[in-house]
């Protein structure tokens, strides 16, 4: 018996460490994003259009414009982590209560 209380003990403790390393990504990509966006804020309301058209040549407008998908991935890739962090913490809370209230 004492074995199967130490051995879900082991099993809580798991899985909060795991979800406190997961609220820890998640806010260290949330601060990431919030510096992001206070960037865009305090550059004003610059277009890509344009700064594409402002382009002194045609490969500059083609260097402005890789930069600017670039720019964009970056930000999808980085919000779709963090709603897969959200819902991968979501998902060690509820398993952590489970855990908690089977135990």
């Amino acid at each position: 018996m004492n074995d199967k209380i130490k051995s879900k003990k082991d099993e809580i403790e798991t899985t909060n460490k795991e979800l406190e390393k997961a609220i820890e990504d998640f806010e260290t990509e949330k601060d990431l994003y919030a510096k992001r966006l206070r960037a865009l804020y305090i550059e004003g309301n610059v277009g890509y259009i344009d700064v594409l058209l402002a382009s002194e040549s045609f490969s500059d407008f083609i260097s402005q414009y890789e930069i600017f998908n670039r720019i964009i991935e970056y930000d999808k890739n980085l919000l779709k982590e963090m709603k897969e962090k959200q819902e991968d913490i979501k998902a060690k809370r509820k398993d952590l209560k489970v855990k908690r209230s089977s135990f």
